[in-house]
């Protein structure tokens, strides 16, 4: 835990240090999101996915559920689903995969990041997806998983994305690494995972059109 109000408030802009989300006050809290909602709306590109990997403080600092949204605020604890919006507490189950998915969306609308949720919970039309459909610019698709363990309870998740420019990639827990997938199946059949979701994501501004060509395309 830091003591110093100045350097907390300092990491929260920089991203210098490692800060506990529980160690934080609600303000330093409302910071860092404020801080995560201007990160998910940057472009995505070889210089940021570097930053994953080659800065130990983001490295360290992030998960799989910011690096999928794009975010490098080094909150230990923040990426949860639900935690953002504050729709979840933290280190809380989840019941099913029904409320795994809603905190997320919950999250997105906390950030004003836009979104298409997928109504299927079939992996095969996630594949299908990347195949056959187009992206705008500053737009990619989120795979989310619940991660059961023996006795069935959802105690943890994993998100992985797809960007056209890059392909399918992923970020482990904190202090994992950004890497490739080169085979979705790979993931898809992993037995601790159940597939969750299928979104997609827009980085743009609240102005632009933001799903009605993927709407079109899947009514």
């Amino acid at each position: 835990m830091i003591n110093n109000e100045v350097t907390k408030n300092e990491a929260i802009t920089n991203n210098n240090l490692i800060l506990e989300f529980l160690d934080i006050t609600n303000e330093e809290k409302n910071a860092a999101v404020s801080r995560v909602k201007q990160q998910v709306k940057e472009p995505w590109t070889k210089e940021k996915i570097d930053r994953y990997n080659s800065e130990s403080v983001i490295r360290d600092g992030t998960n799989c559920y910011a690096y999928a949204i794009g975010a490098t605020s080094t909150i230990s604890g923040l990426y949860r689903p639900g935690l953002i919006s504050k729709c979840k507490p933290p280190k809380s189950d989840f019941q099913d995969e029904y409320e795994l998915v809603k905190c997320f969306k919950k999250d997105c609308d906390w950030l004003n990041l836009p979104y298409t949720h997928v109504l299927s919970r079939d992996p095969e039309v996630f594949a299908k997806m990347q195949r056959e459909f187009g992206f705008y610019p500053n737009e990619h698709m989120v795979g989310l998983f619940s991660v059961k363990y023996y006795d069935g309870i959802i105690r943890g998740f994993h998100f992985i994305r797809y960007d056209p420019e890059f392909g399918w990639s992923e970020k482990k827990d904190y202090g994992g690494y950004a890497t490739n997938i080169e085979n979705l199946n790979s993931v898809l059949g992993k037995p601790e995972l159940t597939f969750a979701g299928c979104f997609i994501i827009h980085r743009r501004s609240a102005e632009d059109d933001k799903s009605n060509h993927w709407e079109e395309s899947l009514s």
